[in-house]
Parts: structure tokens; C-alpha cells; sequence
């Protein structure tokens, strides 16, 4: 079973960290990042619409995950944002999910430089 604890740490600072650990010869950390895309389907009354149909909510959610490039177990820090994009008319399409590996400049563009989105960090323990 693994454990969660929030971290009091900052996602910039933790990048800021992660790119000092980086840019040595021989990195300490592992680092993974990407981005999902989740369209969701409401029923309108629901969403509060009193049109006919119903209606998906696009999700895009960056997960960037960091831990130890030695020994196993030990800890995992995971930094997830979420922006919503809001609301549409649900096609069959909007079922899938889908999921794109970026890189740690990526991630922080994407996902930490627009200001009012909320990152979340926490600590996997196993």
C-alpha cells in the first residue's frame, strides 16, 4: 500500500532543484513528466445547460514525478496541475484519454509559468 503526505514545497522550487541535480554529470534524481488529456461526459441538467444532449468537460493534467536514480522504494515526489478547459457539447470522441511523455522545460511551460493553476505536491512512500 502506498502512502501520500503533502510536501511544503513549491512546484518551482522543486523544478529549480531538479534542474540543479540535472545539469551535473551524473544526475541523482530520475525525473518523468507528461501530460493527459481526460474529456469527460455530463448530463446537462447536471452541468446546468437546458439544451438537449450532453455535454464533456476537457481535463489536461501534468504529472511530473521525481525520485532517486538509486535503490528501490525509497520515496517519490509527484507534482500534478490541472487546467480545465471547460465545458462542450460531448461527441462520441470524448470518451479517450489520451497521454503524451514531455520533457522537464515542457512541463514547467506548460504547466507552472501560467499563472492561477494550483500544483499539487505530494510524497509517494511505498
Amino acid at each position: 500500500m502506498t502512502e501520500e503526505f503533502d510536501v511544503d514545497i513549491s512546484a518551482r522550487d522543486l523544478i529549480a532543484w531538479i534542474k540543479v541535480d540535472q545539469a551535473r554529470p551524473a544526475p541523482t534524481l530520475r525525473v518523468s513528466a507528461s501530460r493527459s488529456v481526460e474529456k469527460t461526459s455530463m448530463d446537462l441538467e447536471t452541468a446546468g445547460v437546458t439544451l438537449d444532449g450532453d455535454v464533456a468537460e476537457t481535463t489536461t493534467r501534468g504529472i511530473l514525478e521525481v525520485s532517486p536514480r538509486r535503490g528501490a522504494g525509497g520515496w517519490v515526489l509527484q507534482v500534478s496541475v490541472d487546467d480545465t478547459a471547460g465545458e462542450h457539447p460531448a461527441g462520441e470522441e470524448d470518451t479517450e484519454e489520451e497521454v503524451e511523455g514531455l520533457d522537464l522545460e515542457a512541463f514547467e511551460q506548460e504547466f507552472l509559468v501560467p499563472e492561477g493553476r494550483l500544483a499539487d505536491v505530494r510524497r509517494q512512500h511505498p
